[in-house]
């Protein structure tokens, strides 16, 4: 029996309890410094975005990024959470904003990529997993099996 799928919904949420349950133990007695889940559910419904499906599950708002090495600002998404693939999340934005910006887990480095850069990733690593074809098996007199490239 295969065990119940968890929803990326149901992820978001347990990576944030996770963690708060992880700061009680390394910081007991301390009062857990950032937001919960659904306060920043709440917070981004209100002044960001939030998608949700069985594929996918994204919360992120609009900033005002300026770029490393220039004095620029530009709109960019500053994505909060996401899980999910990752052509689906970006498709899934209501506007294409110049710039998308996310922290990984645990990480205080934020990453910064320009959005046609990472639709540009997003569809390369597509065609690879899911466009290429099969290779075809033949055989040769020797009964060994080759692919053909």
């Amino acid at each position: 029996m295969t065990p119940p799928q968890i929803s990326p919904f149901e992820r978001a949420q347990a990576l944030y309890k996770d963690r708060e349950h992880r700061w009680e133990h390394e910081h007991p007695g301390e009062a857990w410094p950032h937001p919960t889940f659904e306060q920043d559910l709440f917070e981004h419904m209100k002044t960001g975005f939030v998608m949700s499906n069985q594929v996918f599950f994204v919360m992120a708002r609009g900033i005002n990024l300026q770029i490393p090495f220039s004095f620029v600002m530009t709109p960019a998404w500053l994505v909060q959470y996401a899980v999910g693939p990752l052509l689906a999340l970006l498709g899934a934005m209501p506007v294409r904003l110049p710039y998308i910006a996310f922290a990984r887990h645990n990480e205080n480095r934020m990453r910064i990529y320009a959005t046609e850069r990472l639709l540009s990733k997003a569809n390369q690593l597509y065609r690879v997993t899911h466009l290429q074809p099969k290779p075809k098996i033949k055989t040769q007199l020797s009964e060994r099996i080759i692919l053909d490239s």
